[in-house]
């Protein structure tokens, strides 16, 4: 037969697409955390590890980075001297040199071992590898602070903007108005919890394409869910902010199917109350202002960098027939009237009046929330007495995320994984820490961290888990799509949690996506 035989070129040959950006993100577990919870990890020794074991450990952490070979990365909870420098492969403390627990650190992965400098600071290591690297530290009042680092391959990313750190302690003052002090998490040096976020603006050289990502670690406590939730709305509305396609990874702490992986996907859907500060006005009028206290200011300033607009104002009425009441305008001293296009009764006493323009901008906003003459239009009734503020008990201001894009899923976007990841997903659903929502709906992984057992007296696990579910994602705006994920360790391959001696030395997993421009 004829067959086939070669091509010859003649007209303009389609260059080849470009291959799809490899984005790995992965929490590497603070060596300062593993020294406090040595009890927990039972398979390393009694007592703290030593510097062998965290250098070894290190090592072994490399190996299993360099295995990804990815384009983009994430890595959470990076100590700053492991950053800058080499930790000594020898403990002057155990016998001959060496300690025990190094050897249950194993020589993984011999293939790529023995041409890196896997010995070295990460630093050092990443800029053999051929990827430029910044190191962002989150604050830490007692001075053994992690970070995080961003790293991205040089020839096929190019830094625009890189490394801009957010202190999300910074807009504490903003949080309070909403959550209240008693919302906000402290520890004994004060209130805060230390988060940050580190947003970058890169460049795609195959494709041309300026994008974001954004590197994050946020607060792990269910019991502070609207705080956990406000910190997603706020990174979700720093991220809009910088106005392109954007890639977000790393440590979220919000379970799957939870309130806060809702607002982290859709923070427009949530709504923000602010409490008005009431005071009576002229004989048909209500005074409204920000809280006793707030520098005006800097709270719009805030507003504006985390993307949240003013829409509105919430009345709750004392008990009275609410339709009676409408606004038809708020007068700021010094400004333009504030219209409003509609109310809506919320319940039987709550109104929310919406405003006809919502404003945005920090000149807005500190323009039109200054103390306000609000005038309710009243209609028909008695009950509801002088428009004073004697028929109300509380007025809101109301606000939401000016971002209504989505965040999507790698993960989310692979249907079919969870058994991949577990043949018998009802095994896990009985586990009595299992902590994932609902992972028929969102499609992420059934875990991505799975504490240990805590141990019994003779080292030995046992008990039940102190952890097991999802906190770890890559998220990306609609203009990108998934290609491919990288398939995650199986709950029969890690029985007594993470880490294992065997072959992962972090209490996560990393998780790894190939992206590529939506067509």
């Amino acid at each position: 037969l004829w067959g086939v035989r070669d091509w010859v070129p003649v007209g303009p040959q389609a260059p080849p697409p470009p291959r799809p950006l490899r984005v790995l993100s992965y929490n590497t577990l603070s060596s300062d955390i593993l020294k406090r919870k040595c009890v927990d990890y039972g398979w390393i020794h009694a007592g703290a590890p030593c510097r062998g074991f965290h250098a070894a450990r290190a090592r072994s952490l490399k190996v299993e980075v360099r295995r990804y070979a990815a384009d983009l990365m994430c890595l959470t909870e990076v100590e700053g001297v492991e950053w800058r420098k080499t930790l000594p492969a020898k403990c002057d403390t155990c016998s001959e040199g060496r300690c025990v627990a190094v050897a249950a650190v194993p020589s993984q992965h011999s293939e790529l071992a023995s041409d890196a400098p896997h010995e070295a600071a990460w630093a050092e290591f990443l800029t053999s590898q051929g990827y430029e690297a910044v190191y962002r530290s989150r604050p830490s009042p007692m001075g053994k602070a992690d970070g995080t680092i961003v790293a991205y391959r040089k020839g096929r990313i190019e830094g625009v903007d890189v490394g801009r750190l957010y202190k999300l302690d910074a807009y504490l003052p903003l949080m309070r108005l909403f959550v209240g002090r008693e919302g906000i998490p402290s520890t004994r040096h004060g209130p805060g919890t230390n988060n940050i976020a580190v947003i970058s603006v890169l460049r795609d050289c195959s494709t041309g394409l300026k994008f974001t990502f954004a590197a994050v670690h946020l607060y792990w406590n269910p019991e502070y869910e609207p705080y956990k939730q406000l910190q997603a709305t706020l990174v979700h509305g720093l991220v809009h902010r910088a106005g392109y396609p954007a890639i977000v990874a790393g440590d979220f702490n919000a379970i799957a199917g939870s309130e806060s992986y809702d607002n982290l996907r859709r923070p427009a859907v949530k709504e923000w109350g602010m409490p008005a500060l009431l005071g009576r006005g002229g004989a048909d009028a209500v005074r409204l202002g920000v809280p006793e206290g707030a520098d005006l200011k800097k709270l719009c300033q805030m507003l504006d960098e985390c993307g949240l607009l003013w829409v509105g104002v919430r009345v709750t009425w004392a008990a009275v027939p609410v339709a009676a009441a409408s606004i038809s305008a708020m007068s700021p001293r010094g400004g333009e009237d504030v219209v409003f296009a509609s109310a809506d009764t919320d319940s039987a006493v709550t109104t929310s009046y919406c405003l006809a323009q919502p404003r945005a901008a920090a000149a807005d906003l500190a323009r039109d929330l200054r103390p306000a003459e609000v005038v309710f239009r009243l209609e028909g009734t008695e009950a509801l007495g002088a428009a004073d503020g004697s028929a109300m008990t509380g007025v809101e201001y109301v606000f939401r995320s000016a971002s209504d894009a989505e965040f999507h899923s790698a993960y989310g976007s692979y249907r079919v994984h969870v058994s991949d990841q577990l043949p018998e997903p009802l095994v896990l659903r009985r586990h009595s820490n299992f902590q994932n929502k609902t992972n028929e709906t969102t499609h992420e992984p059934m875990f991505t961290t799975y504490t240990p057992k805590t141990p019994a007296p003779d080292g030995t696990p046992a008990g039940q888990p102190g952890f097991i579910g999802t906190l770890d994602y890559i998220f990306h705006t609609g203009q990108l799509e998934t290609r491919r994920v990288a398939r995650l360790r199986r709950y029969e391959d890690v029985p007594d949690g993470l880490p294992t001696a065997a072959a992962d030395h972090s209490d996560h997993l990393p998780i790894c996506a190939e992206l590529a421009l939506r067509k």
